[in-house]
C-alpha cells in the first residue's frame, strides 16, 4: 500500500500527497497547477523510458476531462483558446483507448493474480473492487483461468523494465529481497523463486535447490 494520503503545505505554496506534489497558481508554470510524480531510483530503473510515455497519456486523460467540461482547449499552437475539434478527440481516443487502457488492464490483471498468489482473500478482493464477492470471484476467474495464461499486457506489466533483469522461470516475476531466485538441483537446473519450493500447492514444492 502507498500509505495514508495526506496533504502537506510547503513554504513555496506547494502541497504534497505521498509521491505526488502540486504547485498552484503563481507557482505553476502555466498558472493553474503543476503535478509532479516522484519516483525512487529503484522505481525509475524498473520503468525506464516508459515513465515519460505513460505520464503523457495520463496527461491526455486530464486534458480530455477539461475539454469536455470547458468545451474548449487553451493548448492550441496558434491561438490562446479555441473550440474542441475532431482532431483533438482523435488524440484522446488514440492515447486512451489504443495506448493507455490496455496497459492499465494489464497492470490490474497482474495485481489480481499476485494478490491471490500472496494469499489475498476473496473478501479483500471484493472490498478493493467495491463489488459483491460473486463479482470479484468472476473477475478473478477470468484472469486466473485464461487458457493461454497471462495476456500480453499482463506480461508487459510484469516483465517490462530493464533488459537482462533475471526472472523466475515458473512465474515470470523478478527476484525480491524476501524471495530470491534459486537453482533447482536436477538435470534442468531451473532458476525459480525459493517460495515455489516451499508452497505445497506448487509443482516445484519440495524441490532441492542451491542458492547464490
Amino acid at each position: 500500500m502507498k500509505g495514508v494520503r495526506t496533504f502537506v503545505p510547503l513554504p513555496t505554496g506547494e502541497t504534497t500527497m505521498d509521491s505526488i506534489s502540486y504547485q498552484h497558481g503563481d507557482n505553476a508554470r502555466r498558472g493553474g497547477v503543476d503535478i509532479t510524480i516522484s519516483l525512487s531510483p529503484e522505481e525509475a530503473a524498473a520503468l525506464g523510458g516508459e515513465a515519460g510515455i505513460l505520464t503523457d497519456w495520463f496527461d491526455t486523460a486530464l486534458w480530455a476531462l477539461a475539454l469536455f467540461r470547458n468545451g474548449r482547449t487553451d493548448r492550441a499552437t496558434l491561438a490562446p483558446s479555441r473550440d474542441v475539434t475532431s482532431d483533438d478527440l482523435y488524440t484522446v481516443i488514440n492515447d486512451l483507448d489504443h495506448r493507455l487502457l490496455p496497459r492499465l488492464q494489464g497492470v490490474r490483471d497482474a495485481a489480481i493474480r499476485r494478490h491471490q498468489e500472496l494469499g489475498g482473500s476473496l473478501g479483500d478482493l471484493a472490498l478493493a473492487m467495491d463489488v459483491a464477492k460473486s463479482t470479484a470471484q468472476s473477475r478473478r476467474n477470468v484472469v486466473m483461468n485464461r487458457p493461454d495464461g497471462p495476456t500480453s499486457w499482463e506480461r508487459w506489466a510484469i516483465q517490462g523494465g530493464p533488459q537482462g533483469r533475471e526472472r523466475c522461470k515458473a512465474c515470470g516475476h523478478p527476484a525480491r529481497p524476501s524471495d530470491p531466485i534459486v537453482t533447482t538441483v536436477d538435470d534442468d537446473g531451473y532458476r525459480i523463486h525459493r517460495s515455489h519450493t516451499e508452497d505445497p500447492r506448487d509443482g516445484f514444492h519440495g524441490a532441492a535447490y542451491t542458492q547464490d
